[in-house]
């Protein structure tokens, strides 16, 4: 369903977030998938990662170097 979306809208890149199990994954229908994680600034180490777009692609941004 999030590829029919994401073709209707002309898009190709879905990124969401606020989950236990960050990833980046290629899908073969021929989208980009990336899942941001949880925002848990409490535990060890912090997790409240962000995504960075540059010219080269999307990047990881850990809270210790955001």
């Amino acid at each position: 369903l999030a590829g029919e979306w994401l073709a209707a809208a002309g898009a190709s890149t879905l990124v969401h977030g606020h989950t236990h199990r960050p990833q980046s994954e290629q899908r073969a229908e021929g989208w980009a998938r990336h899942v941001l994680s949880d925002w848990d600034c409490e535990h060890t180490p912090a997790r409240a990662e962000v995504l960075r777009w540059a010219p080269g692609g999307f990047a990881r941004i850990a809270p210790a170097e955001a």
